[in-house]
């Protein structure tokens, strides 16, 4: 069945063999094209596989059969900003985080298109977000420490970008 198809799937994404992901997720809907999860599935194995266009449109599907689905919503955000369509990724991201306001993933990739466009004062709090979240997390420092040099707040630039710095060689 599809559900079982899109378990593969998702397997197959997890090891890394993007060829049987996609066979998985294409079988899956085949056999039941009305559910987003395989297109979103499908999404994810294309963008890995670097097929953009591809990706796009499957989130785009996805979003469209279920557009409570905040993962795809992230996904096409995501794929939007590596094809440089800021504007695009900022909307769907913003409708993640409507639709899961924790989602730290969403909130990074938010306040680095955010900080892209010019608006970094709009991007701290959600780079404030991931930091508190994720006390650790390098990219989120260096990600708050560019909004603040781009808010002009270079003290506290060179505090996120040292702490991000010692986050990163804590990973070795």
């Amino acid at each position: 069945n599809g559900v079982a198809r899109c378990n593969l799937g998702n397997e197959f994404l997890q090891r890394g063999n993007l060829d049987e992901a996609v066979k998985q997720f294409r079988e899956a809907i085949r056999l039941e094209s009305a559910v987003s999860f395989p297109y979103n599935g499908l999404g994810t194995a294309y963008a890995r596989q670097a097929k953009l266009d591809d990706a796009i449109a499957m989130f785009l599907k996805a979003t469209t059969l279920d557009p409570g689905l905040e993962a795809a919503h992230c996904n096409l955000g995501k794929a939007y900003l590596i094809k440089g369509k800021t504007a695009e990724a900022i909307a769907e991201l913003k409708t993640a985080l409507r639709l899961k306001p924790d989602k730290t993933e969403a909130q990074a990739m938010l306040a680095d298109a955010l900080i892209q466009t010019g608006k970094a004062s709009e991007a701290l709090p959600y780079c404030e977000a991931v930091v508190n979240a994720e006390p650790r997390n390098a990219h989120a420092h260096f990600v708050l420490g560019s909004a603040h040099l781009s808010a002009k707040r270079l003290a506290q630039a060179v505090v996120n970008f040292k702490i991000g710095r010692a986050s990163c060689r804590e990973r070795g």
